[in-house]
This record gives structure tokens, sequence and C-alpha cells, in this order.
């Protein structure tokens, strides 16, 4: 499995601070949901982009 960044340099830093795998997945789940957002509007989580500039 290859690493999605910015996504996994994210993730580290609540695994760094020692969440609990409870909050850990609902955190993947979010994130989860505002990838599947980005998709539906011809985004991906890699392009930068500015609100109001298309």
């Amino acid at each position: 499995m290859r690493p999605v960044e910015p996504l996994c340099s994210w993730f580290r830093h609540p695994v760094d601070d020692n969440k609990d795998a409870k909050t850990l997945r609902e955190y993947a789940y979010i994130v989860r949901r505002f990838v599947h957002f980005l998709q539906a509007r011809g985004r991906d989580h890699h392009e930068p982009s500015a609100a109001g500039h298309d």
C-alpha cells in the first residue's frame, strides 16, 4: 500500500499524541467523507486551491 500524502502525515500527529483507536477510526471516517466530497466536485485532496478561485 502506498502512502497518501498529505493524509498520512496528518494522521501521524494524532497517533503520536496517543489517541485511542476509536478516536482514530472516527478521524478516518471524517477524512474519508471529505475526500469523497472533493471527488464529487472534481477535486483531489492533492490539489491546492483558494476559495473563490476556480
